[in-house]
């Protein structure tokens, strides 16, 4: 597809595939990024598009997704909205139709049946990584997305297992919100089915958002045009909790930190506990942390964190937030 450059003409490419298409349950893009407009999408664009079916845009940084009315309605947004950041209002008291984050963004996809499409776990998907894996020099590979899903376990366990599979799987289960000794144990109970070639038992927590969908966490406490701040996707007393569990036990835990105050809260927690437990090591991973100063990373590297500078955000967005 060629790029499109305004929202108009993206609800024109929509609006065209869903008239080509009329069978189609859903209309769904992908590849969204606001930051090149001006504005994001709303329910109101996506109207446009069709007023009859849902209508659902990915956007680009996989933390957002807009819907129309119908889906709205579909999904009982429309009427009886939840009193959250993570799915706004307008002027009008009803959902903008942006649904912010994976709590929102993630089961509105699910129920609209474009997980799959969005997240192919099927085994021509598994085995085309692998491959891609071997030809760059890649031997170990992770999967800092992954979930509890007796499903997508067992397909861990059936594709890994192959004679033709040609990498180390080492996946990190997101956290879901729910206590840090039930992740542990979920964690536990996976890993004890480890193999050579797949290593369970690592933990994921997404803090905030995405800097170009506006939702990370800034120190500067806005955007460069008047966005208000972002969204902490896990309240600092979750992430302090399975911090401390996890230090505790020695186990490894990635932080999905995309804006400086993001990177700063899990910094200003993991001194607390550290200096609570004289000894301990942390198994920490910061990832993307693109926007940690040399404070910050002076911070981490005295804790011995590890930091994994997400340094393409650079190559694709420059400084068009800051």
């Amino acid at each position: 597809w060629d790029e499109l450059p305004s929202v108009d003409e993206s609800m024109a490419r929509l609006r065209e595939w869903g008239e080509a298409n009329p069978d189609a349950d859903v209309i769904f893009g992908w590849g969204f990024d606001p930051i090149y407009f001006g504005r994001t999408c709303t329910r109101e664009d996506l109207d446009l598009v069709s007023d009859t079916r849902p209508v659902a845009l990915a956007h680009a940084s996989l933390h957002i997704v807009s819907i129309n009315t119908p889906a709205l309605a579909l999904l009982g947004l429309l009427d009886n909205p939840p009193d959250t950041p993570s799915v706004p209002r307008g002027a009008d008291g009803l959902p903008t139709g942006e649904l912010r984050g994976p709590e929102a963004a993630y089961p509105a996809i699910g129920r609209l049946g474009l997980l799959p499409f969005l997240f192919p776990t099927n085994e021509d998907a598994f085995l085309a990584v692998g491959r891609l894996a071997v030809r760059a020099g890649v031997t170990t590979m992770t999967d800092l997305g992954s979930s509890y899903r007796p499903e997508l376990l067992a397909q861990y366990a059936e594709y890994t297992g192959r004679e033709d599979w040609p990498v180390r799987l080492v996946p990190a289960f997101m956290s879901d919100g729910r206590p840090a000794g039930e992740l542990s144990r979920v964690a536990d109970e996976a890993a004890a089915a480890n193999t050579d070639m797949l290593r369970l038992g690592r933990l994921k927590i997404v803090v905030d958002g995405s800097i170009q969908g506006f939702t990370a966490r800034l120190r500067a406490g806005e955007y460069h045009n008047g966005a208000p701040n972002g969204l902490w996707y896990k309240t600092p007393e979750h992430i302090r909790e399975v911090l401390a569990q996890a230090l505790a036990e020695g186990r490894q835990v990635h932080l999905h930190t995309n804006g400086d105050q993001a990177s700063e809260l899990v910094l200003d927690i993991l001194e607390e506990l550290v200096a609570a437990r004289p000894g301990a090591t942390p198994d920490i991973t910061l990832q993307h942390a693109q926007m940690m100063d040399e404070g910050l990373l002076g911070r981490a590297a005295a804790l011995g964190l590890n930091v994994n500078l997400f340094a393409n955000h650079i190559f694709y967005w420059g400084e068009a937030h800051a």
